[in-house]
């Protein structure tokens, strides 16, 4: 990377505009340098975790695998194009995360429930995520419970964020879409009434 950018200042660029042209690039390899980090980190931890406790250890290097392999799939695309990997080692690796996945699906619960994430924090509410794993019932429950669904049946569903009113109104009456047609609308038509 800096070899690129010390040939473009050779070639009358500054150093800051040299720079800037390549910043695209040189994100992309911080990002990298970023990801190699986690790895030899998570690497070094499993070194020493494996004489305490072979069996998490086996399970945490799966998990380490499948973060290598499908942070180098997410990048394939770079990494065939500079020639690194041919077709055939880019259909393994996806075969290969796929294997992995399947290994690691009976312990994906025990794996998220060691992370002690808390369900309204950490997880921002997702129903998927909740500790007691009642997923069907938590979205049927949130459907419930959001305006735009409640609207449509003329019950209140509370207020729109101002912003949402200003930003779609205007919009809205340029294309001459009705109140009624519209979650706004009902929400508006219902916010009027219970001022009267």
């Amino acid at each position: 990377m800096s070899a690129k950018v010390e040939s473009d200042v050779q070639h009358g660029l500054a150093r800051h505009e040299a720079e800037n042209r390549r910043m695209h690039e040189i994100v992309s390899t911080v990002h990298a340098h970023c990801y190699y980090s986690i790895l030899n980190c998570f690497t070094t931890a499993l070194r020493e975790l494996h004489s305490t406790s072979p069996e998490v250890s086996s399970v945490l290097k799966r998990l380490r695998d499948l973060f290598a392999l499908s942070t180098l799939q997410q990048y394939i695309g770079g990494i065939a194009i500079d020639g690194y990997v041919s077709e055939a080692q880019a259909d393994m690796l996806g075969e290969t995360i796929q294997r992995l996945l399947e290994q690691l699906r009976p312990d994906a619960v025990a794996l998220v429930d060691a992370f002690d994430f808390d369900d309204v924090l950490e997880l921002h509410q997702t129903a998927v995520g909740a500790y007691d794993g009642d997923v069907y019932q938590r979205l049927w429950d949130w459907s419930e419970k959001d305006p735009a669904n409640n609207a449509v049946e003329g019950r209140d569903s509370g207020t729109l964020p101002t912003m949402f009113t200003e930003r779609w109104r205007p919009l809205l009456d340029y294309y001459k879409v009705d109140q009624s047609q519209h979650v706004a609308g009902q929400v508006g038509a219902i916010e009027s009434r219970a001022k009267l």
